[in-house]
């Protein structure tokens, strides 16, 4: 006869310990979208966040047009990572939550630091930051990088970066790269980490050995190639023709578009890549067969012309890589699994192998009538 009362005192209580307070916590939340880290001259670490305002109402192309955004960016600068986030959380007028962030950017002067993993670290151990986050490095400041970020399609910049960065990794402009994924190979004794290569429109360049620019875009900030890393230490950034390739080898694309005399040919994989490390004493060769299919009735002449291009641009992109002296293929976890020990697998010293590796590469490129 008492569990009615009972229930009901106990829905009162619920009712009265959150009631407005949910609502007032979110309110008190300064939620970062976007984390951008540069690097000063005297070597302090600017962080750089960007945040929505909370409650913020009214049309956003006119806020955007009359100077009145509906996110906020907040800057600052210190010695260290732990002092720059202390004096973020004390230039923000709310509590700052790292656990809904989009992106973090790096530039590129920064990323090539020698102290740069050991940042990385850092980031990754802060309690409750968001470390599955887009992992971008950008050419000259993250700061304006991070200020040249707006909504175009979307109404949210938290949707409009995921649906962006989602669609350009479909069609393999770049890599799928996540923060946490590439703190994790930086701390690996394998392969070497990758990142989203960025840059904003007044530093793109004007065309391309393939003659293609970019006429009018309402898009300031540009992604476009991989950013690859040497022990988590930035070296070089890849083409989207060459990040294909590489999304192609790493088994993260199934369809190559690729360019062949002034038109664009789009082909399929028959299956994964088929990648054999084979280790004979010292001696080390990289096979690696790639088997794809075109739908069309194309003359043997252009397939044979396809296979002979992308063998030739596969290669270039592997001695490219091995000039930067990074392995973002996944090679060396192959290799790796032929040791019994991780001392076996140190001492076989895979960075000098995998300088001086040979290497076998076969395109094979078959017809198929789309029904």
């Amino acid at each position: 006869m008492k569990k009615p009362g009972m229930l009901a005192l106990l829905a009162a209580l619920c009712m009265a310990l959150s009631g407005c307070q949910v609502t007032g916590e979110v309110e008190n939340q300064a939620y970062v979208l976007v984390l951008a880290l540069d690097s000063s001259d005297d070597g302090a670490l600017t962080l750089t966040a960007r945040v929505p305002q909370i409650g913020k109402s009214g049309n956003k192309g006119e806020q955007e047009k009359a100077g009145d955004s509906p996110y906020l960016v907040f800057s600052v600068s210190a010695p260290s990572w732990s002092l720059a986030l202390d004096a973020l959380q004390w230039s923000t007028p709310r509590q700052v939550n790292l656990s809904h962030i989009e992106m973090i950017v790096a530039s590129e002067a920064l990323a090539s630091h020698a102290s740069f993993p050991e940042l990385m670290n850092q980031i990754a151990d802060t309690p409750h930051l968001y470390t599955n986050a887009r992992f971008v490095v950008c050419a000259g400041s993250a700061k304006a990088f991070l200020e040249a970020g707006k909504t175009v399609i979307g109404t949210r910049l938290s949707s409009e970066i995921n649906a962006m960065l989602s669609q350009y990794a479909r069609q393999s402009f770049i890599p799928d790269a996540s923060f946490a994924d590439a703190c994790y190979s930086a701390n690996a004794i394998y392969g070497d980490p990758i990142a989203i290569w960025g840059y904003t429109a007044d530093a793109a360049p004007s065309g391309n050995d393939r003659g293609i620019s970019v006429v009018e875009s309402p898009m300031w900030q540009r992604f476009s190639g991989t950013a690859l890393f040497r022990r988590g230490v930035f070296v070089r950034a890849l083409s989207p023709e060459a990040t294909r390739l590489l999304n192609l080898i790493r088994g993260q694309s199934k369809v190559l578009s690729h360019v062949w005399q002034d038109a664009s040919y789009e082909l399929e994989l028959d299956s994964p890549p088929d990648i054999k490390i084979l280790i004979d004493g010292s001696d080390v060769t990289i096979s690696l067969r790639v088997a794809l299919h075109i739908d069309d009735s194309l003359p043997d002449g252009v397939v044979n012309a396809l296979e002979t291009a992308i063998k030739a641009d596969i290669d270039q992109l592997i001695v490219d890589c091995r000039q930067a002296g990074c392995d973002p293929f996944g090679f060396a976890e192959l290799a790796a699994g032929q040791f019994a020990t991780v001392p076996q697998w140190l001492a076989f010293d895979w960075p000098g192998r995998y300088a001086h590796a040979a290497v076998e590469t076969l395109v094979r490129v078959s017809r198929r009538h789309a029904s």
